[in-house]
């Protein structure tokens, strides 16, 4: 009793499997393939043969002139057409939408170093403003006027009241009216009751009251400035 040549068994469990199978369909082992017998390999062999006589037959020959594409290569070379311009399209707008980008990048830097440069000036001149100008210059508070007479030098206070008359323009540090005070002849100043003031000048006296007289306007500056 020999092996049928259109089954293999399985060397695992001895399964009859058809020819072409890799695995047992029992047990699942991997088959040991079969060669090709020399009568199947000369039929294949022929096939082939046969098949390339026939190609001669049955295709036209070549025809002398290059063939004029047909209508399906006519319609890829349009569609590759249209794609390449979606394409060029789209690389337009994306380059448009990177310079937008840049420039709005741009401008938000220059706002922001605008506004840095705006913050840094305010904080410098409120730095200035914070440090009052009578401590700078070395000035003297207006009760202390009378061990300065004869000096040339600046006094600051608040401002108590201002009068004008025909007399003059009068500042006045205090109610008493022995205390030090400054006078314009030439010159008037609105709102400066409340307000810190320094006055520049020589201290001297009008009947024994300490004094400076205001010639230049530059004379009266506010204590902040």
């Amino acid at each position: 009793m020999t092996k049928s040549p259109h089954v293999v068994h399985c060397p695992e469990c001895g399964t009859r499997n058809p020819r072409n199978a890799t695995k047992c369909t029992s047990c699942g082992h991997k088959l040991p393939t079969t060669g090709t017998s020399w009568l199947e390999f000369i039929g294949i062999l022929t096939l082939i043969f046969i098949g390339y006589r026939l190609l001669f037959v049955i295709l036209p020959k070549k025809p002398d002139t290059e063939p004029q594409p047909t209508q399906q290569y006519q319609i890829y070379e349009d569609l590759e057409a249209t794609g390449e311009a979606n394409w060029r399209d789209y690389e337009d707008a994306e380059d448009e939408r990177i310079d937008s980008i840049a420039a709005t990048a741009q401008a938000e830097l220059l706002h922001d170093q605008a506004e840095v440069q705006d913050y840094a000036e305010t904080a410098a001149a409120e730095f200035t403003q914070s440090v009052p100008l009578y401590e700078t210059d070395d000035c003297i508070y207006w009760s202390h006027a009378y061990n300065r007479l004869g000096q040339n030098t600046c006094v600051y206070g608040d401002v108590y009241s201002t009068y004008d008359s025909d007399d003059g323009f009068f500042i006045d540090f205090s109610r008493d009216k022995t205390a030090f005070y400054a006078v314009s002849f030439d010159w008037i100043w609105e709102d400066l009751e409340d307000t810190c003031v320094v006055v520049y000048g020589s201290i001297g006296t009008y009947e024994s009251r300490p004094q400076i007289i205001i010639r230049d306007p530059d004379q009266l500056q506010d204590c902040y400035q």
